[in-house]
């Protein structure tokens, strides 16, 4: 069965935040705003969707949803009517304000079970400000027995006032035997666990993401780049081989890559680097004697770059030879 259509459970490293949450709905202290943050892959929408489907069981077992009433089986085949999920209608874009008006007009609505009606709204940080305004007055005054779960991954990047009206629960990051141990249970074929543990940070959820996505293969040919780059190939012709990669995918495996080169240069140690996998294009940095100040200068431009094409949307091609020319600079080919 396909995993959208099972129930959610909390994983290991989600009970802390799942016991706090379960107490305060024991207590009648459960806010109609709740905010589920935490480091990027930890789980927060599985965690999100747990929560919904337990709050929408009519009989639940040990704190969590019991799997067999006439809820649980709605949710189980992904029908739920008073269960929404409001996200943005393209990966990266804003949820958009008629979006919001349609959410309020669902939490205005009766419960079609005669309980209560739960909305998780992924990435919460995706609402601009006139998505944002229009949930406030909701968040405010919610209708009846409603929930509204907010998803991120920083309490910063949310309005204040959305903050304010809302509960926090943070999804704490897995150990790293614990997220060694879900992956493994995921992909008990993979012989690269250890890898993906390291350059996903311990985010689990973040390593599926990059199996699933293509994203493992999007790194391979950004570092493969890097290295031809070294050895002549003109950046022009590189920067044409990166084209069907998401440029904010790009920058965050450089930036990735470039706070590895740090510490290998003021350490020489590679085994303190995450993506040590990668360990010719590491060695190069330390062969070249690269000064650090320039790696920190080299993660400023990303930095930059990273910022004007959020903005913006530049074209892709100028904006990985730009990338490319820098780095040849930073080496020193230039």
């Amino acid at each position: 069965m396909d995993e959208e259509h099972l129930l959610s459970r909390p994983l290991d490293w989600q009970l802390p935040a799942w016991s706090a949450l379960t107490e305060a709905l024991s207590k009648d202290h459960l806010a109609h705003g709740l905010l589920v943050y935490g480091q990027q892959g930890v789980g927060k929408l599985h965690f999100a969707k747990a929560l919904g489907q337990f709050l929408l069981c009519a009989q639940p077992q040990n704190g969590q949803a019991c799997g067999q009433c006439n809820g649980c089986l709605l949710n189980k085949a992904g029908t739920h009517p008073d269960l929404i999920l409001v996200q943005p209608e393209e990966t990266g874009k804003a949820i958009k304000v008629d979006q919001v008006r349609e959410l309020n007009h669902f939490v205005s609505q009766t419960s079609q079970m005669s309980g209560k009606k739960v909305v998780i709204i992924e990435p919460a940080d995706a609402m601009n400000i006139n998505s944002s305004n229009a949930l406030l007055k909701t968040l405010e005054e919610p209708s009846g027995d409603t929930h509204l779960i907010l998803v991120v991954d920083s309490l910063s990047s949310l309005m204040a006032t959305i903050r304010s009206r809302c509960q926090y629960y943070e999804i704490a990051s897995p150990t790293r035997e614990q997220a060694y141990r879900f992956l493994k249970n995921e992909y008990p074929d993979r012989e690269d666990i250890d890898v993906l543990v390291n350059i996903s940070e311990q985010g689990p959820f973040y390593a599926k993401e990059m199996i699933e996505q293509g994203k493992l293969e999007w790194r391979s040919i950004l570092s493969q780049g890097l290295l031809d780059v070294c050895s002549g190939k003109s950046t022009i012709e590189v920067a044409e081989s990166w084209k069907t990669i998401d440029t904010l995918e790009a920058f965050h495996w450089l930036d990735n890559w470039l706070r590895d080169m740090i510490v290998l240069v003021m350490t020489n140690d590679l085994s303190r680097v995450k993506n040590a996998d990668l360990s010719e294009l590491m060695h190069v940095i330390q062969a070249r004697r690269v000064d650090p100040r320039y790696l920190h200068r080299y993660r400023e431009v990303i930095a930059e770059m990273e910022e004007a094409t959020i903005k913006s949307h530049p074209n892709k091609q100028l904006v990985y030879d730009r990338l490319l020319i820098d780095w040849n600079k930073m080496l020193g080919n230039l």
